[in-house]
């Protein structure tokens, strides 16, 4: 039987941690996600990487967080990195796992402060904005204001390969529930995302890149020019996920990661 995740208020942020490990993963989520999205992740990761704790973070605004606003990477990811000097085990490793605009986040983190860190791992996310079919900003357009009703549904089922399968409500009632301000500032933050002349300030340490094989958001391309990171990297595509795959596909995600951190 699994334990129950264990919620903390650390650093300002709340969090939900899973096992007992000595090394730690902080797990960043995408955008109108929530720590919540990464928990079938985090039961699978428990089992096959019993040494290590994951830690999943409410960025302000989403989840169960109180509403705060902000609208750059730069500032959630100097945030973040005093939630990593709370983490950090005297003998252990940490690594960031950061997802689509969770990525993001970890990527502007690596550049600044990637120091601190063991390792990254890149999921379905790039060093600018999207260039896939698909995307919130495309759906949405030019709305200032948060989406409801169908639009909600229509983001949510663009992020899998096959939404029938997917129980769609949780994330729904998660994506419907970003006020006004957050949406416009997480809009304000993606669309402001460029790191791709910058690869020269980044840190050498051991990347994995994840992306789900049918991802209409994120392109293999823009996935695979993270490797022009310093550093050596891994690039693992999860057959037949979409910009997902820690959802629709948890325990072959999870599976991946486990491989990877042994070895870093």
């Amino acid at each position: 039987m699994s334990p129950a995740a264990v919620e903390q208020i650390l650093a300002g942020f709340r969090v939900r941690r899973y096992g007992q490990g000595r090394h730690v993963a902080l797990l960043v989520h995408g955008a109108m996600l929530s720590a919540a999205s990464w928990e079938p992740f985090q039961k699978a990761l428990g089992v096959h990487a019993p040494s290590w704790t994951s830690v999943a973070v409410d960025l302000p605004g989403f989840g169960l967080a109180p509403d705060e606003p902000w609208d750059d990477y730069g500032e959630m990811a100097e945030r973040l990195a005093t939630l990593v000097s709370q983490l950090r085990t005297a003998s252990g490793k940490l690594v960031v796992v950061g997802h689509s605009m969770g990525g993001g986040i970890a990527l502007t983190m690596l550049r600044d402060r990637g120091e601190v860190l063991n390792g990254m791992v890149v999921m379905d996310s790039g060093l600018g904005q999207s260039q896939g079919e698909i995307s919130i900003g495309s759906i949405v357009g030019d709305l200032s204001a948060p989406p409801a009703g169908q639009t909600v549904r229509t983001i949510v089922e663009s992020w899998f390969s096959e939404p029938q399968n997917i129980d769609l409500e949780p994330l729904i009632r998660d994506a419907g529930c970003v006020n006004a301000e957050t949406f416009a500032g997480m809009l304000a933050a993606i669309r402001k995302h460029d790191l791709s002349g910058e690869v020269s300030r980044f840190p050498a340490i051991p990347l994995l890149l994840l992306r789900g094989s049918r991802d209409r958001t994120r392109t293999a391309s823009e996935m695979q020019a993270l490797s022009r990171l310093p550093g050596r990297s891994d690039y693992v595509e999860i057959s037949g996920s979409g910009h997902c795959p820690h959802i629709e596909d948890a325990t072959v995600t999870a599976l991946v990661v486990a491989s990877w951190l042994a070895r870093i």
